[in-house]
């Protein structure tokens, strides 16, 4: 007969790689090119992204509506794959979850200092600051999950530092606005990066402390497992509420006048 679909922990299909190979782990290498090919792929919807915020930041000049309108797709998005049932919806209980609303806070920071730095900066100047990101993530791993990188991998990190303290000086477009834009926005990318792991860490912990246990079933989980799959998308929604609700109190009354920005654009 047809073999069934693998499906993940969380109720949706398994991940791309393992289902074109029938639920085995593709060879090394094959998944090396894969891995090549998704880097890539990211790297160029990234630039489209950054030149097509920048874009309608020129346009619309009001940063937080086109952070709520982005948003807003998203979650349609997201929200089509439940109504097909291509994921298993989140658990109703855990969209009270207080982690994930404080990480949807974080997620609506984001998203809004981003498209703000770009409302204020070039494309090149923001996205030159944004490479930190990564530095920014190592430093909160240390206190919120405890991470202890080796001296290496720190001193790894210098040239690219000294490389982008070099470029910002070197940038005709300074401007010491969108640099506190861009860094905030680093900051906050890198927290909510951090605190989902932790997040997940400590769900992943508590599922296997539940397996040791005679009677580990639940009442009203119904088999839910905390993870990327489920979380994300719950603290996405609550992001998106409030970057709605923040365009509103501070956007609204320029609404008019951005649309008329558009239709002349």
């Amino acid at each position: 007969g047809r073999a069934a679909v693998p499906r993940s922990p969380c109720g949706g299909p398994a991940p791309q790689a393992l289902r074109l190979y029938g639920g085995q782990k593709p060879k090394r290498e094959v998944a090396g090119v894969e891995l090549m090919v998704m880097m890539m792929l990211w790297y160029a919807l990234n630039v489209g992204w950054n030149l097509c915020n920048k874009n309608l930041c020129n346009m619309l000049k009001l940063p937080i509506t086109a952070s709520a309108m982005q948003m807003i797709v998203g979650c349609s998005m997201m929200m089509s794959t439940w109504a097909l049932k291509m994921r298993k919806m989140p658990n109703p209980e855990d969209w009270h979850n207080a982690q994930l609303k404080g990480l949807g806070v974080v997620h609506a920071l984001a998203q809004c200092t981003t498209i703000t730095a770009f409302s204020v900066g070039t494309v090149s100047f923001v996205s030159v600051i944004k490479s930190l990101e990564p530095l920014f993530s190592a430093a909160l791993g240390v206190p919120l999950l405890g991470d202890r990188l080796p001296m290496r991998c720190w001193m790894s990190m210098l040239p690219v530092c000294g490389g982008i303290a070099l470029a910002s000086l070197g940038e005709i477009s300074f401007s010491w606005v969108c640099l506190c834009w861009s860094q905030a926005s680093n900051m906050c990318y890198a927290l909510r990066s951090v605190w989902f792991k932790k997040v997940f860490d400590e769900a992943k912990q508590s599922a296997k402390e539940e397996q040791k246990k005679p009677r580990r079933k639940m009442v009203g989980k119904s088999g839910w497992t905390l993870c990327a799959t489920t979380g994300f998308p719950v603290a996405s929604v609550w992001g998106t509420l409030i970057v709605i609700l923040s365009a509103c109190v501070l956007e609204r009354q320029r609404w008019a006048e951005g649309s008329l920005n558009l239709k002349a654009a």
